[in-house]
């Protein structure tokens, strides 16, 4: 399951002063690099990782964040309160020249790895490992989007559409090709119209080359949400995960055929390739009154999405600036563009659309 917030406690909860102990162990032991607690039942053990000292959750009291056949990911903390997903892994090497590690450094998700001889092979999980490796990831917080999907209303739907879309736009920006779209792979905060979500999960993620438009790779994805070309060539483009966000919409968020038709065409060629323009169909669909929305889709006749030209737009300055400014233009903060994941207001796109954030990675699927 993705690196989220849906355990026990999103918060560690220290017993008095556990980060001097700790301080001073790494201090007096400068090669050695974790700290074990004393008690399973309670207190935490800490991890040095990229020179940054790390306290791990107790499973006995915070709860872990996923677990596979390859390893478990904890809720971390650092001394200011940062909290950040870890993942540890029974295993010796981890390739971070891989499309999956590649894409995570390009969205500042990856913070670094340490591995850790365990002395004598020890049963970890399924496997018998001398080593241990603890890779310290950014914290994805809110709940697998999948879990939220039956409580959504309509207004709800199109919203997290419209953020879902601008997700795999940061992805997309930076080649990144997902490769496995479904609900699953997004994290989701829901409170009422006040969506964010963010794509997780970069297993089977590519990096398409600057002077390319499609990969040749080993089949991979989810069945129901690959792209035909996948199926019968291997070919993995921006147009396919186009498809499977198409496909999602279809049967997981039951949009109106309108919106998601020209996104699932068989013909690559002939599949809507801008997501610009699909936002802006959904934003259209938005401002319709509440009775008229998804519900009476079934009236309706699936139609083409209608290319709408976009100007090229100034930087947005917020994530409440102007609908069709977010639209064109990554989400910024500090200057920088934030790592695939959108928060939606629908006051502010209302406002300005008038007549206008780990199952390979943890060994399931």
């Amino acid at each position: 399951m993705p690196s989220t917030t849906d355990i026990k406690k999103n918060q560690l909860e220290f017993e008095g002063d556990e980060w001097a102990p700790a301080n001073n162990h790494f201090k007096t032991n400068p090669n050695v690099n974790r700290f074990k607690k004393k008690n399973k039942d309670k207190g935490h053990s800490f991890v040095k990782i990229q020179n940054k000292l790390i306290a791990l959750a107790n499973k006995k009291v915070e709860g872990i964040l996923g677990q596979g056949s390859f390893g478990v990911v904890k809720l971390g903390q650092d001394k200011d309160g940062n909290k950040y997903a870890v993942k540890v892994e029974g295993k010796k090497d981890i390739d971070e020249q891989s499309h999956e590690y590649r894409a995570m450094k390009l969205l500042n998700f990856y913070h670094g790895t340490m591995k850790r001889n365990l002395g004598a092979p020890k049963k970890y999980l399924k496997e018998t490992t001398d080593v241990k490796t603890y890779t310290l990831l950014e914290l994805q917080e809110g709940v697998e989007f999948s879990k939220v999907l039956v409580g959504l209303n309509n207004t709800q739907k199109l919203i997290c559409a419209i953020a879902c879309c601008q997700a795999i736009k940061q992805l997309h920006l930076k080649r990144i090709i997902h490769c496995d779209i479904k609900p699953e792979n997004f994290v989701a905060k829901v409170e009422n119209n006040d969506i964010t979500i963010k794509a997780v999960d970069f297993g089977f993620s590519l990096i398409l080359p600057n002077n390319q438009n499609y990969i040749i790779d080993g089949w991979a994805g989810t069945p129901g949400y690959i792209a035909p070309e996948i199926d019968s060539e291997n070919k993995f483009s921006f147009s396919s995960d186009i498809y499977a966000l198409g496909i999602m919409f279809k049967k997981d968020l039951g949009l109106p055929a309108y919106l998601y038709s020209n996104l699932i065409h068989q013909n690559p060629s002939a599949r809507c390739c801008s997501l610009d323009d699909v936002i802006h169909a959904l934003t259209i669909e938005l401002n319709k009154p509440e009775s008229s929305k998804i519900a009476a889709s079934t009236t309706k006749t699936a139609a083409s999405i209608t290319t709408q030209a976009t100007s090229t737009a100034k930087k947005a300055p917020s994530i409440t600036a102007s609908f069709k400014q977010a639209a064109n233009t990554p989400i910024q903060a500090d200057g920088n563009t934030q790592a695939a994941g959108a928060k939606w207001n629908l006051n502010d796109v209302l406002k300005y659309a008038t007549p206008f954030f780990y199952k390979p990675f943890l060994g399931i699927r």
